[in-house]
């Protein structure tokens, strides 16, 4: 209570404020945690179920370490405390779950955990994105043809969903909230209709050439790699080579805009990446069922979760439009930036014969 006096709070307002936020938790229906996935990495199976933290972690006692630490000090500590987690984001997740968990007795909660997020497949439109985040960036700067090396394994599933198809999961999940217990949906396809990490690279580089955008600087054309040293050598003369030779170009034209700064920025991107793209995880989504029950009701017709329907050959499309026209700002048309494209075509390609050919030339 001095404590109350000291910041000013009546006792009158302190029971007031109890009893309003009592209020609100008795006429609470549901809450709905977005977590991650990828929370438990640890795990080659993931069901539809809370597990203990890797490493074992209490959160209460977490929680106040970081309250009682400085900053500078903890963030050092970051790699040694987050154990098999890629990062300190699904570190943290995975807390956040023990945490709502606790909860589940004074107020209904699910989860949500979702795997790589990416365009809208309908809603509000298809092909819609705001964001760069993720494999977004990457494809694209694929489209761009600033990136010809991806640190990843080609034969493992990508495990992506639309972000309609989350923002639905988020909705009918809503529904099932109970107290006493948490109820959790891994919104996946993995499992329901996998795609692998080579046939959304070829769906990308075939949509990225029928439609290019204006702001293309290279033809689109990459590679898998799974050893890091050969992803190194050929970021190095594949990157940030030409790169450079970019940027010398724009400051003989006296211009301030260099390739240099991004292709810094995107080898980041892929090796904060790496985990998710050389490992595979089984998500086992059998809240997919549940879901298809409740959309029988006329109520949540207007909702969809039928991801074994997803073509992913016209959702590509549908991103890659989108990323020109929600990132990029260009007005789509079918047939822009056609002469383009083919003139860098056959520029990759003389270069493709005529670098080895001189390279031969001169070790004889």
């Amino acid at each position: 209570m001095c404590r109350l006096k000291s910041l000013g709070i009546t006792n009158s307002e302190y029971v007031d404020a109890l009893t309003n936020f009592t209020f609100y938790l008795i006429i609470l229906q549901s809450f709905v945690y977005v977590s991650t996935a990828y929370c438990n990495p640890g795990r080659k199976f993931v069901d539809e179920l809370i597990y203990p933290t890797l490493p074992p972690v209490n959160w209460k006692m977490f929680v106040d370490c970081t309250n009682k630490i400085p900053d500078a000090y903890f963030n050092s500590l970051a790699n040694y405390i987050k154990g098999p987690h890629p990062n300190t984001y699904t570190f943290t997740k995975s807390i956040a779950e023990q945490i709502v968990n606790e909860y589940k007795h004074c107020i209904p909660i699910v989860i949500v955990r979702p795997s790589i997020v990416t365009a809208a497949h309908r809603e509000p439109y298809p092909g819609w994105i705001d964001n760069i985040q993720g494999i977004t960036g990457i494809m694209m700067e694929i489209g761009k043809g600033t990136i010809s090396s991806i640190l990843g394994d080609k034969d493992i599933i990508c495990d992506i969903i639309p972000v309609d198809f989350v923002v639905n999961s988020l909705l009918l999940m809503a529904q099932k909230a109970t107290l006493g217990r948490v109820y959790i949906a891994n919104a996946t396809s993995g499992v329901t209709n996998p795609i692998t990490w080579a046939r959304l690279g070829c769906l990308t580089l075939k949509w990225s050439r029928i439609y290019p955008t204006n702001r293309i600087m290279m033809y689109p054309n990459f590679k898998y790699r799974k050893s890091f040293l050969l992803h190194e050598i050929a970021v190095i003369l594949l990157h940030f080579v030409p790169a450079l030779l970019m940027d010398l170009l724009t400051l003989l034209r006296q211009k301030r805009k260099f390739v240099l700064p991004i292709a810094k920025k995107f080898r980041q991107a892929c090796l904060a990446g790496r985990t998710f793209s050389l490992n595979e995880w089984i998500f086992k989504n059998r809240s997919r069922y549940y879901f298809e029950e409740l959309l029988q009701n006329k109520a949540l017709h207007q909702l969809s979760w039928n991801l074994e329907a997803l073509d992913y050959d016209s959702y590509i499309r549908e991103f890659v439009i989108g990323i020109q026209k929600y990132l990029h700002h260009e007005q789509f048309h079918e047939s822009s930036s056609r002469w383009r494209i083919t003139r860098l075509y056959w520029m990759w390609t003389f270069l493709h014969v005529f670098v080895p050919l001189l390279t031969v030339y001169f070790l004889l």
